[in-house]
């Protein structure tokens, strides 16, 4: 690159959203070859073909038996925790903690119980006893 070139950058919004596994990316199918080096400012696509840049989002297509160059593309990605599970429910009747419902419940402070009797008397208390 010329001295005082380098990568243009632009943000999106909004971004484009993600996930795990996502492929992000330019693919460039036949020959490709760069035959153009200095110093350039301005509209390349338009110095390419000829023609207006093309509307954001759209799929462009080069000849590139026509031009040669070179294009470097990166991506940051901002990786967003995600949303904490629901908390377990509470139970509301001696029943909800029998045959091992009381496994999948905690108190109001989504502490699990213990064991059954635990989460019995959490309830017999309206509350009062947390679990633990």
């Amino acid at each position: 690159m010329a001295a005082g070139s380098g990568p243009s950058t632009f943000t999106l919004a909004p971004p484009i959203a993600v996930r795990g596994g996502a492929l992000l990316g330019l693919r460039i199918t036949g020959g490709v070859g760069c035959n153009f080096t200095g110093d350039f400012t301005g509209d390349s696509y338009g110095m390419l073909t000829s023609s207006a840049p093309p509307a954001p989002g759209s799929a462009t297509a080069f000849a590139f038996a026509q031009h040669g160059f070179e294009l470097d593309v990166a991506a940051t990605l901002d990786a967003a925790a995600p949303p904490p599970p629901p908390p377990a429910p509470t139970p509301t009747a001696k029943t909800d903690c029998m045959k091992d419902g009381w496994q999948q419940l905690t108190d109001a402070g989504g502490t699990s119980f213990k064991n059954e009797g635990d989460c019995v008397s959490y309830v017999a208390t309206q509350g009062s006893n947390t679990a633990g």
